[in-house]
């Protein structure tokens, strides 16, 4: 699945990207949840206003993006479950 499906706006050098896969494929294996994502998201330096993608399966990641205008501030992170 490319990350175009995933993100509204994944940027146009990753749109065709497949979203990467989780390390874990174990479905009793803890995940990270929306609010511990957002706290390495905002650790890492994820500036506010980012989309947020929620995994679909328990061997896909948590795909975040933003692009503000300032291009030194634009990123796209993907959290292992």
């Amino acid at each position: 699945m490319p990350l175009r499906d995933r993100l509204t706006d994944p940027g146009w050098t990753l749109e065709d990207a497949p979203v990467p896969h989780s390390e874990s494929a174990d479905p009793a294996a803890a995940t990270l949840g929306i609010d511990r994502t957002a706290a390495i998201l905002s650790q890492r330096g994820m500036p506010r206003g980012y989309e947020l993608a929620l995994p679909v399966g328990a061997d896909v990641v948590y795909p975040a993006s933003v692009y503000p205008r300032d291009a030194t501030r634009q990123r796209v992170i993907a959290l292992d479950q």
